[in-house]
């Protein structure tokens, strides 16, 4: 409970807390929310302007805007949650193991991160996403698999910085000369007190897959149309900006939102979680 009354003072993470809470209800509920089949082009006449019938408007294709951004929503979040958890997965992977077995796994990961790291993040997930499209895999895949390969370097290196803070603590030297093996440090030891920045990265990654998955859908390397990708209705709306800007200003604020929700949530989080600011 105090715990809970200390992040409760951070009033800007609530916001970002209340922010996220409305758009995951909206994902999860998109069946009952959205007023028309997001699919459907009989919801309207092509680029309505919004009114009490179509809040939102139309898009070129007479489809409902509104019920397009609801149902972005849950590609959003199904995108995000499971890039950043794979990403959280494999980069956590890899930072503890360099982190605590150090030597030459240590200098492998090191190399690899700064591997990855030396590419333009957006130019790589293109390229693997590029690259994984077509053969009959689904759409959705190569997209997380790309956003996994480019966010699980930035979980090896925070990870792999906090174990080797928590590898020099005291209680774990006690557990090494009482003869704990290196798997039971790691996981009584090591993996609980390395969540609080794991936390905190995966609210920040969660927050640049959304962004990311719309970029490449933007670019035509992500959900393809008539998928109702926030990044594919931008696309689709991009030559009728003058005619009908609420075809492009709805599903563009629905990504600035979501995404300044987690930015406030994670700056709210790292605050909760330093000790220093206590």
């Amino acid at each position: 409970m105090r715990a809970l009354r200390r992040f409760g003072r951070h009033r800007p993470a609530i916001v970002g807390a209340a922010v996220i809470g409305v758009y995951l209800i909206a994902a999860l509920l998109a069946n009952v929310l959205a007023p028309y089949d997001p699919l459907d082009m009989s919801a309207g006449p092509r680029l309505a302007t919004p009114d009490a019938v179509h809040w939102f408007g139309t898009d070129e294709f007479g489809r409902d805007v509104l019920s397009r951004v609801i149902y972005g929503a849950r590609i959003a979040f199904t995108g995000g949650v499971l890039s950043a958890s794979a990403a959280a997965i494999l980069g956590s992977t890899f930072g503890v193991v360099g982190g605590y077995f150090g030597g030459l796994l240590d200098r492998a990961v090191t190399m690899l991160i700064d591997l990855i790291f030396a590419f333009p993040t957006l130019l790589l997930a293109i390229a693997v996403a590029a690259f994984l499209t077509g053969g009959g895999v689904p759409p959705a895949v190569p997209v997380i698999i790309a956003l996994c390969v480019v966010q699980s370097p930035h979980f090896a290196r925070v990870v792999r910085a906090a174990t080797l803070a928590v590898k020099a603590q005291p209680y774990v030297e006690a557990a090494q000369v009482l003869g704990a093996s290196r798997r039971r440090i790691i996981r009584i030891h090591i993996v609980p007190n390395i969540l609080a920045p794991l936390i905190v990265q995966f609210s920040l990654s969660f927050s640049y897959a959304i962004l990311a998955e719309s970029s490449l859908s933007f670019l035509g390397v992500g959900h393809p149309p008539p998928a109702p990708s926030w990044g594919a209705m931008l696309t689709g709306a991009y030559g009728y900006v003058e005619r009908a800007p609420w075809a492009a200003f709805f599903p563009g604020m629905a990504i600035t939102l979501l995404i300044l929700g987690f930015n406030i949530l994670g700056d709210g989080l790292r605050d909760f979680f330093d000790p220093t600011r206590r």
